[in-house]
């Protein structure tokens, strides 16, 4: 089963994260199914011969291709099915169409609904959305499970590529959200079905603990008992990834497994007391347990990792009563298959590799003897050490005090918090019925305990180096490592098995811990220059890398809760393992292009900056943006004062002329493209070579006029110029404008454009990270702008 389990894990990761074709993909898979084929051919015909020399050989040979046949049959119809579920989408932009749907969350402070749809002949069937309510009222009648008839109109989710969430769209396809969608007229709803019981119930007790003001950690409560998390603040959530806790407050497989285990041994002590003839007690016991797990997941939500527990302690009992050992591989690979069978795109979810892995770890260290505080210790650093690749792939930083606060957070939450919350939860019927209140001293005593959790949890934060951002690694490197760190355990001598196969892990984590400050603070790092055009929304940064200096051209806008600084820009320079720019310019007379400089400096706060003469005194000690230049014999900045509505610069560096425009006039952009003209023409017959030069379009392509005149045609008729756009939607008068190509937009990822190495090569080879140039199973033709 391990070896089925590990071969539909490689084929449905190299289905769903190929970057190349359908037909290349396939190819690929198809190679690979080759080897083991021939390897189960040559070892069939030698265990024909040779008897049962060869049977582990030729059956390893069979499970592989088990695997790999499971993994095609399961992802690939999938894959297709939310491909052509997206292409319906597209057919059906801002088109009203009536459907059956089933809500499946309602979070209490959004206005965002998750809906399941329910069309039998359409693509569409059994695919989410977003359903966006701004009526308070009509929200409040559509809860969780209840079941709905509308007419929506319904668009695809736009995924912009940013360094803090590269792979959006993954996040999309695990959870088979295709859409957004709206209700064209709210009276029209028609309610089918109400919730159900099981859900009235959670929302109940959600309402009653929102509503218990007396606990300041009543947010926990809610968390802890029913698994909605809506009421925890963003600073908890942070704190909880920083120290490694955060599995504590999303009901998993402890929660689940302390509930089920402590019933199972409390069902099997009465059963005992009455000693039933037909039946041992364990065997009653575990049936009733399951039943009690069952419940527990139900009143939780069954989020995924309370099924992967619910699943893995249902496969366990049913082992027990086997008379089979529970705590092995095989069993967890049972539940692997099932839980892939049951529900594919799972593999693409956090908590699906988060606690799979630290169950992994857990069986392969159950097969070695230690005393309590040494199993105890070593479980922690062990489980920590060999989450690091994980934790640093989805959360992009890595929590150096994660042993050490689990150490003392779980056995906290295990004997403190849980029971006494649970308790006071199972004696509420009480007040529901009759009015006694036996609960408020249990939820006291869980209110302290959690009061001194989180004080714990705020000390450690605090603590110097107690995370590390790392820069992104992708998912499929992360896999490999994880899997390489996990057959350390596995090594065993065969004479005896106590024999320790991490000897000094205690002194290879603190040695990892400082060759991870030591990496991230004091080395040298390499990044490759070029231009790199962020995604921002509708405005402009741009930042400019070269060996001598790299320097930020304008910071975006900020809109809503969207921060430019915090959540482009400042990851943007950690992936790209920038320190600190040398410069800031802020190149817009109106301050349009100011959106994420307050983040940026509260990070930086002794870069230079350089702004338009109207924004002088928005910073203390900005000087005018003209005063920023450069010279050098490989590198040139020089500023455009012809231009005076707003900062402008020429970057040239060996064959590479980079103008950044901002919002110039339209006067003034016809000068430009005369003057840039004639100067393009004397280099070319003074040096015998053209320019590579790109150019920032002009307001960024939103507005008209800026190709009217004689000027502009005649500089894209002689000279090839690449032209970078940054808005959501391209104006009219400039799309599919021959004279425009090729073009590139921002809007949907980061564009980098690199500087060539050599004087002779004049290749434009720009790399934009778009969902469609990474997923086969996601459509350029789908992402092409459209005019206004």
């Amino acid at each position: 089963m391990v070896i089925i389990a590990f071969s539909l894990l490689a084929s449905a990761l190299w289905l769903i994260l190929s970057p190349y074709s359908l037909m290349l993909t396939l190819s690929f898979l198809a190679l690979i199914f080759i080897i083991p084929l021939a390897l189960y051919l040559q070892t069939l015909t030698h265990f024909s011969t040779s008897g049962f020399a060869s049977k582990t050989r030729h059956y390893s040979a069979l499970f592989m291709m088990i695997g790999m046949a499971l993994g095609i049959s399961l992802y690939l119809p999938r894959l297709i099915d939310y491909q052509n579920a997206i292409h319906e989408v597209h057919k059906k932009v801002n088109t009203a169409t009536r459907y059956q749907f089933k809500v499946l969350k309602n979070p209490t402070h959004y206005d965002r609904l998750t809906i399941e749809v329910r069309a039998k002949d359409s693509p569409l069937n059994g695919k989410k959305l977003y359903l966006s309510l701004n009526n308070a009222l009509l929200k409040e009648q559509m809860p969780a499970s209840s079941i709905h008839e509308a007419e929506l109109i319904i668009n695809p989710i736009k995924t912009v590529h940013r360094p803090n969430k590269p792979y959006r769209r993954l996040y999309l396809l695990a959870n088979e959200l295709i859409g957004r969608a709206s209700l064209t007229n709210s009276d029209e709803l028609i309610t089918l079905k109400s919730a159900n019981s099981v859900e009235t119930m959670r929302n109940t007790l959600y309402h009653y603990f929102d509503g218990l003001t007396q606990y300041e950690n009543r947010a926990y409560f809610s968390a802890l008992t029913v698994g909605i998390t809506d009421s925890l603040t963003q600073h908890d959530w942070n704190v909880l990834r920083k120290t490694g806790t955060i599995h504590l407050v999303s009901i998993s497989g402890l929660h689940l497994t302390f509930v089920a285990f402590w019933s199972f041994l409390i069902l099997r002590y009465l059963i005992a007391l009455f000693k039933p003839i037909r039946f041992a007690p364990y065997q009653l016991a575990a049936l009733l347990s399951i039943g009690v797990a069952l419940f527990y997941a139900l009143l939780a939500g069954l989020s995924l990792p309370t099924e992967r527990a619910l699943l893995m302690y249902i496969i366990a009992m049913i082992t027990l009563l086997l008379h089979r050992p529970i705590f092995r591989l095989h069993t967890l690979a049972i539940t692997f298959i099932i839980m892939m069978m049951v529900m594919p795109l799972a593999l693409l979810s956090i908590g699906f590799w988060l606690s799979f892995t630290a169950v992994a770890i857990l069986i392969l260290l159950s097969q070695y003897r230690w005393g309590v505080i040494k199993t105890l210790f070593l479980t922690q650093l062990t489980v920590s050490f060999f989450l690091m690749p994980l934790t640093a792939h989805f959360f992009g930083e890595v929590s150096l005090i994660s042993p050490l606060t689990n150490l003392l957070a779980i056995p906290w939450t295990t004997l403190y918090i849980l029971p006494t919350l649970l308790i006071g939860t199972l004696l509420l019927p009480f007040e529901f019925l009759w009015g006694i209140s036996l609960s408020t001293p249990f939820f006291t005593i869980t209110n302290l305990a959690l009061r001194l959790f989180r004080y714990g949890l705020d000390y450690m934060v605090m603590l110097p180096y107690s995370s590390v951002k790392t820069p992104y690694i992708a998912l499929f490197p992360t896999v490999i490592l994880t899997l390489l760190l996990l057959l350390i355990l596995r090594r065993k001598r065969a004479h005896t098995s106590r024999w320790n196969p991490y000897r000094g892990l205690s002194i290879l984590y603190p040695i990892l811990c400082l060759m991870i400050l030591v990496g991230h603070y004091l080395l040298p790092k390499k990044t490759k220059e070029g231009l790199y055009l962020m995604p921002v929304g509708e405005g402009l940064s741009a930042l400019v890398v070269t060996d001598e200096i790299t320097f930020l051209y304008d910071t975006g806008r900020y809109f809503r809760q969207f921060d430019p600084g915090r959540d482009v820009i400042l990851p943007t320079l950690n992936r790209l393992n920038i320190k600190a720019p040398d410069a800031l310019i802020l190149s817009l007379y109106n301050g349009q292009h100011t959106g994420g400089t307050r983040s940026l400096l509260t990070k930086y706060p002794q870069i230079p900056v350089f702004a338009h003469s109207s924004l002088l005194a928005w910073t203390d000690g900005s000087r005018h943006c003209h005063e920023f230049q450069h010279e050098s014999e490989r590198l040139t900045i020089t500023p455009i004062k012809t231009i005076k509505s707003s900062c402008s610069y020429f970057v040239r560096m060996e064959n590479e002329l980079i103008i950044l425009l901002s919002d110039p006039t339209i006067r003034e952009f016809r000068n430009l493209s005369i003057d840039l003209n004639q100067a393009l023409f004397e280099h070319q017959n003074k040096n015998g070579d053209a320019l590579n030069v790109t150019l920032l379009f002009p307001k960024q392509g939103q507005s008209r006029g800026y190709t009217d005149f004689y000027a502009w045609k005649e500089l894209v008729k002689h000279h090839d110029i690449t032209l970078l756009f940054t808005t959501r939607t391209i104006h009219e008068d400039y799309y599919n404008q021959p004279e425009l190509e090729p073009y590139s937009n921002a809007y949907d990822g980061m564009l980098r454009l690199p500087f060539n190495a050599s004087k002779t090569d004049y290749s434009r080879e720009i790399d934009q990270a778009i969902d469609c140039r990474r997923f086969w199973w996601i459509d350029c033709t789908n992402n092409t702008q459209t005019p206004l």
